[in-house]
């Protein structure tokens, strides 16, 4: 029998709006599908981060999570996956409420919105449906829709790999550094679940990469 548990988290109000609006559209429980996310998505996180945040981004992005307009919500969840993100969190220095944050940002945002914000060009999805549109396999939610696979990202995951792959770039869905400059009157720097320290204030590295900036 699964454990249940509680787990209280500091929601960015927008975000949260618009997810309960998505949730009751599409006739789904909020908890559990958000419980089903949160299986896959942890293993993906802890596999993309790979090295822990310093000790200044951690508080970096803690404060600047604080600054957004936030709401307690309450997610009952599996006891098991809320000590696997406790877990992540204390070995990797990420804030909690950044992983739902970010999540849930994603799960709600347009498709513009998601390529600016994971660094995508506009034209990954006619690149992703060229490598997989015969590919029946890549789509098993279309052909057995009673039994669906909740992985709402992997689409964007490929989308990611083929741009890697075209790119050279190292990209991903956790790394991506989310910033001021994403929404007109929003800093979403409290976003991040891994953040260089080039781009932390008063940190060794920061200042490092501002010099060698002036040096050119």
């Amino acid at each position: 029998m699964e454990i249940i548990k509680k787990i209280a988290v500091k929601v960015w109000q927008p975000v949260i709006d618009k997810l309960d609006k998505k949730i009751e559209s599409g006739c789904l429980r909020r908890d559990a599908y958000i419980g089903k996310v949160l299986a896959i998505e942890l293993e993906r996180l802890d596999e993309e981060i790979t090295q822990p945040n310093s000790t200044a981004a951690r508080d970096f992005v803690a404060a600047k999570l604080n600054l957004l307009n936030r709401k307690v919500v309450t997610f009952s969840l599996r006891a098991d996956l809320i000590d696997r993100l406790d877990k992540i969190c204390n070995e990797k220095r990420i804030v909690r409420d950044a992983i739902f944050n970010r999540i849930l940002l994603l799960l709600t945002a347009t498709p513009p919105q998601i390529d600016r914000l994971l660094l995508l060009d506009s034209d990954w999805r006619n690149t992703v449906w060229m490598a997989h549109g015969c590919d029946w396999s890549f789509f098993p939610n279309i052909f057995y829709p009673l039994e669906p696979n909740v992985d709402p990202f992997w689409v964007i995951r490929e989308g990611i790999k083929l741009t890697n792959s075209a790119t050279g770039s190292d990209n991903s869905f956790y790394r991506a550094v989310l910033t001021d400059k994403h929404f007109k009157s929003a800093d979403i720097w409290g976003l991040n679940c891994y953040l260089p320290d080039e781009y932390v204030p008063n940190t060794p590295v920061r200042q490092k990469f501002l010099d060698d900036l002036d040096d050119l």
